[in-house]
Formats: structure tokens, C-alpha cells, sequence
């Protein structure tokens, strides 16, 4: 039992109700406040799913120069030949062309290959610990405790 200054008394007996007098000292209870959560990250599995996207196609077209930068190199290397081994296929100024092209193209191939694998990486982390907006939505939680540790992804 609580008494006028809120601290607890033990009481022993029949419990009768308060006077107004007690009524009237006790504090009113604070308002109730409803927690919302705010759609601050609402932004981010929109753009998770964007990034994602991007990756993929940088990714695929990094392959796709990969694959000319390889072609080309192959047409050099595997270039006629007669039977002294001089390269009679194709010629020099065809040869400078193809492998400057294939330079190229192995260096685009390259930075589409790192560029996409972040994108692609970024996305799938904003996609995973981000927020959908909804104010239900617990993303993530980890807890420690002496007896081990404990963690949750929800979607």
C-alpha cells in the first residue's frame, strides 16, 4: 500500500478505500504517449533494391567487356600463322588496334566488376538492416549477456 508521500507501508487487515483527501494529494498519472517510430529510414530498402539493381547490371556489364577484351586478345593471339611462324593473318596496325581495344575494354571490365560488387554489396546491407517504415519493424537486435549472446534480424 502507498502511502500520501508514495512510499510503501505494509499494511495488514481489510483495505479501505482512499479518502478524497488522498484522492486529491496523489499526483494525476502522466498522460499515456504512444511510441512511434519515425519513418526516417524509409528510404532505405527503396534504395537497397535500387543499388541492388545497379549492381547486377554493372556486373553484367563488366562481363560483357570482359568477354570483348578477352575476344579481342584472341584474335591476336590466335592470329594465321604461316608454317616459319611469321603472323600472316592479320596486320600490324590491325594488331596495335585490337590490343589497345582490348586494353580498354579489360579496364572498364575491371572498374564495372569493383563498381558493381559495392553497389551490389551496399544494397543487400541497406536491404537487411534497414528500415521499411513501418513502426512495428525491428530490424535488428543483438544482446550479450554473461551467458552468451543473443541476436535477432526481423523483416
Amino acid at each position: 500500500m502507498l502511502g500520501d508521500k508514495g512510499v510503501l507501508q505494509v499494511a495488514s487487515g481489510a483495505v479501505e478505500p482512499p479518502t478524497p483527501k488522498e484522492t486529491a494529494l496523489a499526483p494525476p498519472p502522466p498522460p499515456a504517449v504512444e511510441a512511434q517510430k519515425s519513418a526516417g529510414g524509409a528510404w532505405m530498402r527503396p534504395t537497397a533494391i535500387g543499388l541492388g539493381v545497379a549492381g547486377v547490371a554493372a556486373l553484367a556489364a563488366g562481363g560483357v567487356f570482359g568477354y570483348l577484351s578477352f575476344d579481342a586478345r584472341g584474335k591476336i593471339d590466335n592470329a594465321e600463322k604461316d608454317p616459319n611462324g611469321i603472323v600472316t593473318g592479320i596486320t600490324e596496325k590491325e594488331a596495335q588496334a585490337l590490343d589497345s581495344q582490348a586494353r580498354t575494354f579489360a579496364v572498364v571490365a575491371n572498374i564495372l566488376f569493383v563498381a558493381g560488387g559495392v553497389m551490389a554489396a551496399t544494397g543487400l546491407g541497406l536491404f537487411l538492416f534497414g528500415d521499411d517504415g513501418s513502426p512495428d519493424a525491428t530490424t535488428a537486435l543483438i544482446q550479450l549477456s554473461p551467458l552468451g549472446a543473443f541476436a535477432q534480424v526481423r523483416f
